[in-house]
């Protein structure tokens, strides 16, 4: 019987930690199907961990679990494509940061904040992304080089 409750008290230190990631519009609506690739980096990983590749659901979520043990770093990135949207879709960051606060990655404009409360949340990585103006569209293939 004792060995059955410290194995109950031990099983979340057991579980592996997993990281949600979301990719939103500046309203807060999801950005489905969408490619996502996490690297693990860190002096402390015992092997070369193989990089993750995932694909945000209907609702612009993608979920994974860190290796054991957990690598200091985390390098993630979000392949929208280049001539719809503006986002600041690469992110490096240490693996504490992310499991303790959690972080928001949004996209860089002056003139336009977010509609919605976009705060961080422990285990979570939000990307925030602007979609390009009409006139952004419309004389985007001319600047394209």
């Amino acid at each position: 019987m004792r060995t059955l409750i410290l194995i109950a008290l031990l099983c979340p230190v057991c579980q592996a930690q997993s990281v949600g990631i979301r990719v939103i519009d500046m309203k807060g609506q999801p950005i489905p199907k969408q490619p996502i690739l996490v690297s693990f980096f860190g002096e402390r990983l015992a092997k070369a961990a193989d990089p993750v590749h995932l694909e945000t659901n209907v609702k612009g979520e993608a979920t994974f679990n860190l290796p054991e043990p957990a690598p200091p770093h985390l390098e993630v990135q979000v392949s929208l494509r280049e001539d719809q949207w503006h986002c600041a879709c690469w992110l490096m960051t240490d693996t504490g940061t992310v499991l303790k606060r959690g972080v928001v990655q949004a996209a860089p404009h002056e003139s336009e904040k977010p509609t919605f409360s976009s705060g961080a949340q422990p285990g979570r990585i939000v990307f925030v992304a602007r979609p390009f103006g009409f006139f952004e569209r419309l004389f985007y293939p001319l600047i394209k080089e």
